[in-house]
């Protein structure tokens, strides 16, 4: 394996880099390494906040179902019963976080995966790790790219506001006065990879309203965000492309009742991401030298199903609950649109990734990747993740151009629709 990442990185010039890490990686779509980062460690302690993951056997069966209402529990069968922990912050930060969410303000509160996580995931995963970070700060924050991922650009290019912190990071110094990041790498809308599902970030969220951290009039006025990427079919052990319509389905009903169940916590504006283009992702143009997006009429399907069954449950949210406002942010097509074009985007390539091979990896001191010279030149980072660059390129679209959202011209213009 290492000898052909290497053949296959001759007559580019690019960086040798290390790592720290090593671990059991397979190349396809969604966050799979980030679920393989869980079987080394996912004891992780912060200063003021409770944060305790069971640590899984190699197999990492997860415990299926929806966890208990609020505590956004995560069970490994290697946890005996009843020591499920928490993660969450605690409860002794409560009066001093509870003043700090007024209704004076715009909120953003964050629900997904890694395309949205700035800081959940536990601290052993990669996107703490080198090269992760590389362009900003400098060092890994928890993000998987070289720099910021789209919560920080739709943040800071369509919102103004700097992106809010992560659930996980909590502590009693923090404000929510901007809202809360719950987004955690590799979840889906099922339990995907064996990150905390879009549900259970619902929960933590439910949680912390009833509990009073936000006022009424603030979460009405507040946007949240859904990027749910496609986790769910990259965990997905079937091979028939019965089952994976059928996944879909399912997948789309799982979105729709965590907005709905968003919804009667107070929050009324949605930004809704719909698929990226899996067969675009270099995880699966890695065989054909990154030269073209696969040619898979199940991947195809599964995409284009998705998006259609989510649209018209997005559709009918917006239809059938008051004061409901939905932007369907297609980042389908716009990724599509950067990969294809990348000179438009001063980019140069849009589907070779910067970091080739397993990324913040090494074995017996040699490293398993490269990187090349301008991270921000490229549409990808790694094998699953855009580069910051990318996601500016992708919010730029969404912003300026009526072909990338649904159910508003732009998302510009529904922002301006917003109370």
């Amino acid at each position: 394996m290492l000898r052909l990442l290497l053949l296959l990185s001759r007559g580019r010039k690019r960086r040798p880099c290390t790592a720290d890490v090593y671990f059991s990686y397979r190349l396809s779509v969604a966050d799979k390494h980030v679920a393989e980062d869980k079987a080394i460690n996912l004891d992780v302690v912060l200063q003021h906040f409770r944060l305790r993951l069971p640590v899984l056997q190699q197999k990492r069966h997860m415990v299926r179902g929806v966890p208990p209402s609020g505590l956004g529990y995560v069970c490994g069968t290697a946890v005996q019963p009843g020591q499920c922990s928490v993660w969450g912050p605690d409860s002794s930060m409560r009066f001093a976080l509870r003043s700090q969410a007024t209704a004076t303000s715009r909120m953003l509160f964050v629900f997904g995966d890694s395309y949205a996580d700035t800081g959940n995931s536990p601290r052993t995963g990669n996107g703490w790790k080198f090269p992760y970070g590389e362009t900003w700060p400098g060092s890994g924050t928890g993000r998987y790219s070289n720099g910021f991922v789209l919560t920080d650009i739709l943040a800071s290019e369509a919102l103004h506001m700097p992106s809010p912190p992560p659930y996980a990071q909590l502590t009693v110094n923090s404000t929510l006065a901007g809202g809360i990041n719950f987004a955690v790498a590799g979840s889906g809308a099922g339990y995907a990879y064996g990150s905390p599902p879009f549900a259970t970030q619902v929960g933590w969220f439910a949680t912390m309203v009833k509990a009073g951290y936000f006022q009424r009039e603030a979460l009405a006025r507040a946007v949240v965000l859904v990027s749910v990427a496609g986790n769910d079919y990259g965990a997905y052990n079937g091979s028939t492309l019965q089952g994976y319509l059928a996944l879909a389905h399912d997948v789309a009903l799982k979105i729709d009742l965590g907005v709905r169940d968003l919804y009667s916590l107070g929050a009324r504006n949605f930004m809704v991401s719909s698929l990226s283009p899996l067969a675009c992702t270099p995880a699966r143009t890695f065989p054909s030298n990154y030269s073209a997006c696969e040619k898979n009429v199940t991947v195809d399907e599964v995409v284009s199903t998705h998006n259609y069954l989510l649209g018209n449950r997005l559709k009918n949210i917006t239809a059938n609950l008051n004061d409901t406002s939905i932007v369907y942010l297609q980042q389908t097509a716009a990724m599509e649109r950067v990969l294809k074009n990348p000179s438009l985007f001063n980019l140069t390539e849009g589907i070779r990734p910067c970091c080739v091979g397993l990324c913040s990896q090494m074995l017996a001191g040699v490293p398993l990747f490269s990187l090349c010279e301008n991270p921000d030149q490229h549409m990808f980072w790694d094998n699953i993740h855009p580069t910051q660059a990318a996601w500016k390129a992708v919010v730029n679209l969404y912003m300026n151009d009526t072909a990338f959202t649904q159910f508003s011209p732009s998302l510009k213009e529904w922002l301006h629709t917003l109370p």
